[in-house]
């Protein structure tokens, strides 16, 4: 009974097997066949689901290939063996069971370059927009950038009359560092780079020493330069017990 079932099984698959539709690929074909020449060669061993001939999306040009699917696999077996290797419009076709895309993923698009920040920039106040604080401005900024931290030195009209200059290091890993301003006034600060890796953000906060008090400053300071790379452009936003403040500080690369 055991070897009937098995019998039974096996015949069934094998007819199962046989009326399975088959495609088939079809290649080096000649660019003078159209999808309903490619049917009458195969409708010749049975019935044909489809045929079409692959073309360039923009010209429509054929790329050579093509594919057939037919009803009956053994029909689709028949016309194999028959037209592989033939000679189709003076060319020798290529025809065998077409398989499953194999296709690899897509490469991950490279990340981002990120602009180069490096250089000394000076002061443009025609094109600057500082308001009150143009006196106090950061005249001349020296920039070293590299792949994993940020320097820079500013320096700026102090509140005597003669120029100081502090510089401040911040890495790239948003780590917040301190700097020493003038004095006792200090400066906390971070740095975050924007998506598109063009520009970056600093926040930071001002600890100022006037005779004895301290007034603090928070804000942010947006770096971004122009398509050439020669001008650099700083939005500053900040606010204080002495009231908030926007500015445009525009550089020229010297």
């Amino acid at each position: 009974m055991k070897n009937i079932i098995i019998l039974f099984a096996t015949i069934l698959l094998l007819a199962v097997s046989a009326f399975a539709q088959t495609t088939i690929y079809v290649g080096n074909l000649s660019s003078n066949l159209k999808d309903q020449d490619l049917e009458n060669l195969f409708a010749a061993f049975g019935e044909v689901k489809s045929a079409h001939i692959t073309t360039d999306k923009n010209t429509q040009v054929s790329k050579g290939f093509g594919f057939v699917v037919m009803a009956l696999a053994d029909q689709a077996q028949a016309a194999i063996t028959a037209l592989n290797g033939t000679d189709v419009d003076g060319r020798n076709i290529v025809v065998n069971e077409a398989k499953p895309s194999t296709a690899p993923s897509p490469t991950p698009a490279p990340a981002p370059t990120r602009a180069d920040f490096s250089g000394t920039w000076k002061l443009d106040k025609q094109k600057s927009e500082l308001g009150q604080l143009e006196p106090y401005a950061t005249h001349t900024i020296q920039v070293e950038q590299k792949a994993d931290a940020i320097t820079f030195l500013r320096t700026a009209p102090g509140f005597t009359g003669q120029d100081y200059s502090y510089s401040e290091t911040l890495p790239f890993d948003g780590k917040v560092v301190e700097s020493v301003l003038f004095g006792t006034s200090k400066r906390k600060g971070s740095i975050k780079w924007t998506p598109d890796q063009k520009g970056f953000v600093i926040t930071y906060t001002l600890y100022l020493d006037f005779n004895g008090q301290t007034v603090e400053v928070t804000g942010t300071e947006t770096y971004t330069l122009s398509a050439d790379g020669r001008i650099l452009t700083i939005v500053a936003n900040s606010k204080s017990s002495l009231g908030d403040a926007e500015t445009k500080a525009v550089y020229g690369k010297s």
